[in-house]
């Protein structure tokens, strides 16, 4: 039976399907006391899922799994760990399905497949040695090829358990999620992602929850990986982030994680070599551009969901100009916050953009002793005039918008 199939049965089952529907109704209701209604929903429904047989079995998962979602959106610390619980358990019974496959699986597949992921800790390797990683890996691939919704929903299980960890925010939950995540990669990376969107849609959220984990964490590299996991993440959404707005909203949600893990790096680079500066800065600077454009076109269009988030890479881009290439940073103001253009909060924009501009300004002018044409203090002159300038332009289009005295 295909797991489309299974889940069809479970909706049908004339006991536990009633329960499933009342939970996900009052789920999609969002408030506290509906999704702790919910979870009494779900728990009918397994009680009633009873025998061993493969539908019961992925009836069991399906509300295992709804309820670790009603669960994580209390947002509470007792509902996380509950939240980590049913996930488990889902996953518990999806694996059983697997046969005899080693704990570690999804880290050494990873690594033995050349993905850009790695464990916390050195990987295991699968007992019995190539032959044995050949013989699940083949049994995955031909998962994947013949029902690719079972392997969508176990890897969904395993990021959906990273993301309950991720809220506790202590160390070694961190790295659970991490490990969880690289889980979920293990299984999501075998979808035809080509072939149906919510693959592709669930193999680059597993991507950023990586990249979000890691950064998290005091992992060695992390910030290194953590750039690696955001690019997979764009890699995958950025051909299709200008027509279909949930790969929008994932596209700058990894620009995101990539410009903090950038910035890190560059960071941790003060006083290194300057063409790795260099590289790491002009990387940083199209990331941040690039989702500007994205989300002033998606804004433009009416959908100011993104507006949150195209403000939060406005202000990283602002500090990065101001800290790394100071001589962009009046251009970089002058596309987002012109008088053209109707950004829900754009006086929060012009506010942020008004005290990075005096930020920058004041840092660039600072004494120092210079030594005779000294090409540096021509270019830091530059900066410093193209920034004056900014800020009188600044002031004009805030004088203009602003509102007359009756």
């Amino acid at each position: 039976m295909s797991f489309a199939a299974s889940i069809q049965a479970a909706y049908a089952h004339p006991g536990a399907g009633p329960w499933l529907r009342r939970g996900q109704h009052l789920e999609a209701q969002g408030d506290v006391a509906s999704l702790v209604e919910a979870v009494k929903s779900y728990d009918h429904a397994l009680a009633l899922f009873q025998g061993d047989d493969l539908r019961m079995r992925r009836g069991r998962s399906l509300a295992w799994m709804n309820r670790g979602s009603a669960l994580h959106r209390q947002n509470t610390a007792h509902a996380f760990a509950d939240a980590v619980r049913s996930y488990e358990e889902a996953i518990r019974g999806l694996e059983t399905e697997l046969g005899d496959i080693p704990e570690s699986f999804a880290a050494t597949l990873a690594v033995q497949d050349g993905a850009s992921v790695e464990s916390g800790a050195s990987p295991v390797s699968l007992e019995g040695g190539t032959p044995r990683y050949h013989a699940v890996a083949a049994r995955l691939d031909t998962l994947a090829a013949e029902d690719p919704l079972f392997l969508n929903s176990l890897g969904a299980a395993w990021m959906n358990r990273g993301v309950s960890l991720q809220q506790t925010r202590d160390e070694s939950s961190l790295t659970a999620a991490v490990a969880s995540h690289e889980h979920a990669l293990a299984l999501l990376t075998r979808l035809p992602v080509d072939a149906e969107a919510a693959f592709r849609r669930n193999l680059a959220a597993a991507w950023l929850n990586l990249a979000d984990a890691l950064l998290d964490t005091k992992l060695p590299s992390r910030h290194e990986r953590a750039a690696r996991a955001a690019r997979e993440a764009l890699q995958h959404v950025t051909p299709l982030s200008n027509a279909h707005l949930v790969f929008a909203d994932l596209d700058l949600k990894a620009r995101r994680a990539l410009v903090v893990a950038l910035g890190e790096q560059l960071f941790a680079a003060e006083g290194g070599g300057q063409p790795a500066r260099a590289e790491i800065a002009s990387e940083a600077s199209d990331v941040i551009d690039e989702g500007m454009a994205l989300g002033r076109a998606w804004v433009k269009k009416g959908f100011q969901q993104v507006s949150a988030l195209v403000f939060r890479l406005f202000c990283m881009g602002c500090q990065f100009y101001r800290m790394y290439q100071p001589q962009f940073l009046g251009e970089f103001i002058e596309e987002t916050v012109g008088g053209e253009h109707s950004l829900p909060g754009i006086e929060d924009f012009r506010l942020v953009a008004q005290q990075t501009l005096a930020a920058a300004e004041a840092e660039l002018g600072k004494p120092r002793v210079w030594c005779a044409d000294d090409p540096q203090a021509a270019k830091r002159m530059e900066a410093i005039q193209r920034i004056r300038e900014t800020r009188e332009w600044l002031e004009s289009v805030i004088k203009t918008a602003a509102p007359t005295p009756a």
